[in-house]
């Protein structure tokens, strides 16, 4: 009974700013989600907010601005542009470039970090909104990440034969300091913290991965989580829990230490975290993603899904309880949204059908 009073209470507040929407009863770990109306006591969900389209391009992915809260998104072109009003576009950057992979801002988002031609022959380079011009880093450079405290320094790895160095490099004089060296290649890397950077292997459902911690103050080495196959993790803006896949989804704290967990099915790109839960986007067949090489085939675009949104609720005693939120769709268009992230009262993320931005009102 308690823990019903605690997820009502919490349900009220989130109604009180305006999600606009009937929420249903919690249903808990055993049972996996099913459409509205099928007896497991979720309502059939009224949305007074639909989505809203933003741009009118091919956007590869997007970020915020946080000093000015505007957003800026970089086309499959490699062009940089600044969302306008009524789905028109500030081009920030003209430049044309070929075979970009992803994109990392910086922790205020003033400046992005790209990454191109991977796996053939990786590139990686920095644009400055502020003065408009690209950057590029040393060659070589497999996977890197942004300093979160600084907008002036990068952590990368460089490949030496089957060693990987971990190198730290301030942007302004260009100085470098090696601080690592692992027996291990084709890695990936996420500086949570001052002092902490995460090593991981490339997702795969055929392949098990790892998530390694190396202190930068101690240069110690540990290892976090240990052969999960198809691991993938997103951090909070905090830093200080993630959302992590690896045939189920749930929430670890900064040791790998499983917080929560669920049995909905989606990929942690499509969830976000806010106050006491998670936003998360998943598709509404969970048979169909439960049949497929997830999460290979939607990392490689060979899977599209048509999405419901979900919020989960973090309780670190017990299994998150998910909720039925809003049914998104375009007018009659599906979207399959990937990429969310938070801008105030608006859901920002990605529509996979058409490759364009879109907010929803909370």
């Amino acid at each position: 009974m308690n823990k019903i009073i605690k997820i009502a209470i919490i349900l009220s507040i989130i109604a009180a700013v305006g999600i606009g929407a009937y929420f249903a009863y919690q249903f808990f770990f055993n049972q996996a989600p099913q459409a509205p109306g099928s007896g497991n006591g979720i309502i059939d969900e009224i949305a007074v907010s639909r989505p809203t389209a933003l741009t009118d391009d091919s956007v590869l992915d997007y970020w915020v601005n946080f000093k000015t809260n505007e957003i800026y998104y970089i086309s499959e072109n490699g062009q940089i542009h600044k969302v306008l009003s009524d789905r028109n576009k500030e081009t920030i950057s003209s430049q044309l470039i070929g075979e970009l992979n992803y994109i990392k801002p910086s922790a205020d988002g003033s400046l992005i970090l790209a990454s191109l031609g991977y796996p053939r022959s990786p590139t990686f380079a920095v644009y400055d909104i502020g003065s408009r011009a690209w950057q590029s880093l040393p060659a070589g450079i497999t996977a890197a990440d942004w300093d979160p405290s600084s907008n002036n320094r990068l952590a990368y790895l460089i490949n030496n034969g089957s060693v990987s160095r971990l190198l730290l490099l301030t942007l302004d004089n260009q100085r470098t300091s090696e601080v690592l060296r692992l027996a291990q290649q084709d890695l990936d890397l996420d500086w949570v913290s001052a002092d902490i950077i995460y090593f991981k292997e490339r997702p795969s459902r055929f392949a098990t991965g790892s998530l390694r911690e190396f202190n930068l103050k101690t240069r110690i080495l540990k290892t976090l989580i240990s052969d999960e196959p198809g691991l993938l993790i997103k951090w909070s803006t905090g830093r200080n829990m993630g959302i992590k896949w690896s045939n189920d989804l749930s929430i670890v704290d900064t040791n790998g230490r499983i917080i929560a967990s669920t049995n909905l099915k989606t990929i942690p790109s499509k969830c976000v975290f806010f106050g006491p839960g998670i936003y998360c986007a998943a598709s509404s067949d969970q048979s169909t993603v439960s049949s497929r090489e997830f999460p290979d085939d939607y990392l490689k675009k060979g899977l599209v899904t048509r999405d419901d949104l979900y919020l989960l609720l973090i309780d670190d005693v017990s299994p998150l309880a998910a909720i039925k939120d809003i049914t998104l769709s375009y007018g009659q268009n599906p979207i399959d949204a990937d990429r969310l992230e938070l801008l105030g009262g608006q859901l920002l993320f990605i529509n996979r059908y058409d490759k364009n931005i879109y907010s929803l009102e909370l």
